[in-house]
């Protein structure tokens, strides 16, 4: 798992965010992305094992710095909005 989706990770699980938050938070930050990608960014990379012994790919997908960057943009936004509600 990269820095940036380590990092990411510790952000969504303290701040108990979920991917429509992700997503929310991403555009803040001037990037639009799915629900699905965001999902993607929290799994661990390895290989998943099917019952009939072959490997599936892995749907882990790593956040490079500009999404990172966007994230923590879009993140102060977000939280500044929450606490205004």
């Amino acid at each position: 798992m990269s820095k940036n989706n380590q990092n990411f990770k510790n952000i969504y699980v303290a701040l108990n965010l979920d991917d429509l938050d992700v997503v929310s938070i991403l555009a803040f930050g001037g990037l639009s992305i799915t629900r699905s990608k965001a999902n993607a960014w929290r799994r661990i990379n390895k290989p998943r094992h099917r019952q009939n012994g072959h490997s599936q790919a892995s749907r882990a997908k790593v956040m490079n710095d500009e999404e990172f960057a966007c994230f923590c943009l879009g993140l102060i936004v977000f939280q500044s909005q929450k606490e205004k509600e």
